[in-house]
Formats: structure tokens, sequence, C-alpha cells
């Protein structure tokens, strides 16, 4: 189970909520909204937008911002 929060994305793991460590650089600290469509997951923020397709995190950048830095 993923989890959006105003500080970042977790992930319940047992009985415990980690944080997620996307591996991408700057690390994906936006995103408030999380959607799951075709088996990917999306997680989208003010300024990130992000994916998951249950094997490695990809950035999509957000229409209308500078990449993030």
């Amino acid at each position: 189970v993923y989890l959006a929060t105003s500080e970042g994305l977790f992930v319940r793991e047992g009985d415990a909520i980690m944080p997620v460590d996307t591996g991408l650089l700057p690390a994906h600290v936006d995103g408030h909204v999380l959607q799951a469509v075709d088996g990917v997951l999306w997680s989208i923020g003010y300024r990130d937008i992000v994916r998951f397709d249950g094997a490695r995190w990809e950035r999509i950048l957000f229409p209308g911002n500078p990449p993030i830095a």
C-alpha cells in the first residue's frame, strides 16, 4: 500500500510505514495524489509527476514548469 502525504511518498511494509526511495535525483517529494492505471502507479504533485511500472521509477516533465533541480 502506497501513501501520499505532504511530507512525501510512503509505503506500508508489514506494520511499518517507510519512505519510498525512487532513486530519482532530485528526490520525489511533491506527490500528494496517487493513481493506479493499467498496472502503473502515478504520483502527482504541484511540480512533479513520477510513474512506477513495478520495476523502475520515471519522472515525467510537468508541462509549464521548469525541470526540478
